[in-house]
């Protein structure tokens, strides 16, 4: 896919790298204020506390780091995304964990706290121990 559709060069541009930076932090405002607004209304209707939310997206977007403006490249930024877990009975919540796990983790974890069967099939970890402690390890991702 090509991201570049001006015909210019934010890496030649500053103004224009800004203006980019800009349009993306617009975005992630407006993502947040959506979050916002459902919490709100999972409050009001008094159903936080039997609902589990999860919130996770793709991988990092470059925004002129290494001189890379999208995606798909091995660089830490590009490989960290976004993912919070909001569950009534996490022993400490709001306490952020660094293990690094992967987006296959969420479906078994998800069956965990829903107390569903987990699938032998699948290929994902149950990150509920991270969860209890947010000083476990996570573990071997690939990306």
């Amino acid at each position: 896919m090509k991201y570049n559709q001006w015909n210019k060069d934010p890496n030649r541009g500053a103004a224009f790298a800004l203006k980019i930076r800009k349009h993306y932090e617009t975005c992630v405002t407006y993502i947040d204020a959506l979050v916002g607004r459902l919490l709100a209304k999972l409050d009001q209707l008094k159903l936080r506390r039997n609902t589990i939310v999860i919130l996770w997206g793709d991988h990092g977007w470059h925004l002129g780091e290494h001189a890379i403006w999208g995606k798909y490249s091995l660089f830490e930024e590009s490989l960290r995304s976004p993912f919070i877990i909001s569950y009534p009975k996490i022993p400490n919540p709001e306490k952020p964990a660094n293990g690094i796990v992967e987006t296959l983790d969420i479906f078994p974890t998800l069956c965990d706290l829903a107390k569903l069967p987990i699938p032998n099939s699948i290929h994902g970890r149950n990150l509920y121990s991270i969860l209890e402690d947010p000083n476990v390890d996570g573990h071997t991702a690939v990306s």
